[in-house]
């Protein structure tokens, strides 16, 4: 006993501390944002609500609502264009919301936009109508240079594409995102014109051309990222991959041949309040602990009212 219990303490004193930096800190009773952007013009973050439905924008620790629409069951991912004045926002239904119901619960895929100024809805519309079987959740998304808004659906198969005039298509289907629970998850656009999109049950990363003929092909990484979450792209050309439920931490991934393979080169652990998302804020990058378990486990008792977007450092 006496061993073991040297041996336990020698490692844990070896194994890497959780590295919980300087944050911003914000009260949004029973809010849980899973997603953040910010907004580099006003210094301002968003912050979504996968109980209410309603976007929030937080400045200088200060929390309050930007967007209310009755469209909005769960906000999801979030983006913030400013050159074109809108805000997007990926809406679902997973069951969590206050406006859940039998007609929309896992059947809603919805990119929403609102204008940046004012908080009013510019345009929606619905993904899912263009495949109507199975089950849907609009997650995160992605927008390239020409406005051209590319979605991913963790219920179903699918990547949507949706133009700046709103006209959606589906992008690509491939029975290669099929799997359980969450599929598709988090989404980037690399300035060489393809997408990045994580693979949350499996914890595989997959490079999508943009160009011509949409396909996916598999990055080879050094290991699986199970569960990884949302996806941020660095001012280096880095991958950041956050991962939650077992594991709660940021992975920075590197690649030197165009992201056919790529190395997990550090990762930092998290807190265990389930981090989801994560943006770049000038030089620096912040990661929404959501408290989503909590609100998974039971809606009507989940009451966090205070929430952290924490500042990670590699």
């Amino acid at each position: 006993m006496i061993k073991t219990t040297k041996v336990a303490l020698a490692l844990a004193l070896l194994a890497p501390a959780p590295v919980f930096a300087a944050g911003i800190e914000f009260k949004a009773p029973s809010a849980y944002p899973e997603g953040i952007t910010y907004n580099e013009k006003t210094s301002e973050f968003y912050v979504s609500s996968m109980r209410h439905g309603t976007v929030g924008v937080v400045k200088d620790g200060k929390y309050k609502a930007f967007a209310k629409d009755s469209q909005l069951i769960s906000s999801v991912g979030l983006h913030t264009d400013p050159e074109r004045g809108r805000l997007l926002v990926c809406v679902s239904d997973p069951g969590v919301s206050e406006k859940t119901s039998p007609k929309t619960q896992k059947k809603v895929a919805r990119l929403m936009a609102f204008d940046l100024k004012t908080g009013k809805r510019k345009s929606s519309v619905d993904l899912n109508t263009l495949v109507p079987e199975g089950e849907h959740f609009c997650n995160d998304f992605a927008v390239d240079g020409d406005g051209n808004v590319y979605v991913t659906d963790s219920f179903s198969p699918l990547i949507y594409k949706v133009d700046p005039a709103f006209k959606a298509s589906v992008f690509l289907k491939d029975d290669k995102f099929k799997g359980q629970g969450f599929g598709l998850n988090g989404i980037v656009h690399h300035k060489d014109g393809f997408l990045i999109v994580a693979k949350s049950d499996d914890g595989t990363l997959w490079k999508v051309s943009e160009k011509g003929a949409p396909a996916a092909e598999e990055i080879k990484v050094s290991e699986k990222l199970v569960n990884a979450d949302g996806l941020a792209l660095s001012p280096a050309g880095e991958l950041i991959v956050i991962q939650n439920g077992e594991t709660h931490r940021a992975a920075r991934v590197k690649s030197s041949d165009g992201w056919k393979t790529a190395k997990v080169d550090k990762t930092v652990p998290l807190d265990a309040a389930f981090p989801t998302t994560a943006v770049y804020a000038g030089d620096k990058l912040y990661v929404d602990l959501s408290h989503l378990n909590e609100l998974f486990a039971d809606p009507k008792k989940a009451k966090t009212d205070t929430f952290t977007l924490t500042e990670v450092q590699f």
